[in-house]
């Protein structure tokens, strides 16, 4: 593809694998973070929340990388 629909569709794959990556390592710090204090294990609270936050924070990412600011 070529023209501004190949540089579209570069920005949506570069997006994604963006949005994945930071997904993935916020997930991971969450679950440390609930390691660490507490009762020293994961419960299902814990991972509903790293779940969570994982998906929406990066969103803001997404945002800012789409509008150019």
């Amino acid at each position: 593809m070529t023209g501004a629909r190949g540089q579209s569709n570069r920005r949506l794959r570069m997006l994604s694998a963006v949005y994945l990556g930071a997904g993935i390592i916020d997930f991971s710090y969450h679950l440390i973070v609930a390691l660490r204090i507490g009762d020293q294990r994961i419960t299902w609270n814990d991972l509903m929340v790293a779940f969570e936050a994982s998906l929406f924070w990066p969103i803001d990412l997404a945002v800012r990388l789409l509008s150019g600011g």
